[in-house]
């Protein structure tokens, strides 16, 4: 089975001074920075990252790994738009360009909030299922609604 993977992490905060423009995910501080393609898993190797163990986890049961794009940033205000739209269209991209995929593995963090989309998560979920499938996931086994994520988008995911 292949399996696409990626993440695109923001924790946000809406009362905070400062949003993450697309600098604050391609130069990341504490963690990698925004890596995509063959270049993520070996920049994820070593790290405390949930995306390093799935993609071990994956590997383990004989899955074929297609890594995608990983990114994350500090936790800031708002994601500006075009940081978003810059990240998410790549993912996007990546999946529609790499062939057909059985399913994907997604770090996501379940708080972004964008400048454009209150739901950064769940908007970006609704653009993933529709790149690799046509629609909504048929079989989408873990679906954790986070507390700013639109609850018919958990139903429309939850398998």
């Amino acid at each position: 089975m292949r399996i696409g993977v990626a993440g695109f992490e923001h924790e946000t905060n809406t009362f905070a001074p400062v949003k993450a423009d697309y600098n604050a995910f391609a130069e990341a501080k504490a963690y990698p920075p925004l890596v995509e393609g063959g270049d993520m898993v070996p920049a994820l190797r070593g790290k405390n990252i949930p995306t390093l163990g799935g993609i071990e986890a994956l590997e383990a049961a004989g899955m074929e790994i297609v890594p995608l794009l990983w990114c994350t940033a500090t936790p800031s205000a708002h994601v500006t738009q075009d940081a978003y739209e810059r990240i998410a269209g790549r993912i996007i991209e990546l999946i529609s360009d790499t062939g057909p995929l059985d399913g994907l593995f997604l770090e996501l963090h379940g708080a972004m909030v964008a400048e454009h989309v209150d739901d950064g998560e769940g908007e970006l979920l609704e653009r993933e299922f529709e790149a690799a499938w046509g629609g909504p996931a048929a079989e989408s086994r873990h679906w954790l609604a986070p507390g700013n994520s639109a609850q018919e988008r958990g139903r429309v995911h939850d398998g």
